[in-house]
């Protein structure tokens, strides 16, 4: 899994360590995954893509930022797909 995130690396690094994340961010700067994504914009939504093997989005969590219910939609999804 991986995140992507606006924030410096620096700024991200923290955050993994502090929260201990199970999961790597990457630094998006530029905008330009931000932008493949159709999420390019003053107020970035906290958007999760679930994708599967091969490549095809299996579905999207997108929850602004309500962190609970992002966070349970995208756990059911992803144990639909029969992921742990």
């Amino acid at each position: 899994m991986l995140g992507i995130s606006p924030d410096s690396p620096e700024t991200l690094m923290r955050y993994e360590q502090k929260k201990q994340t199970p999961f790597t961010f990457v630094s998006d700067r530029l905008g330009t995954i931000s932008t493949a994504f159709g999420m390019r914009g003053k107020r970035q939504p906290r958007v999760t893509y679930v994708i599967q093997r091969g490549g095809s989005i299996a579905g999207v969590s997108k929850h602004e930022f309500r962190i609970p219910k992002h966070i349970s939609e995208t756990l059911k999804l992803v144990r639909l797909l029969g992921k742990p």
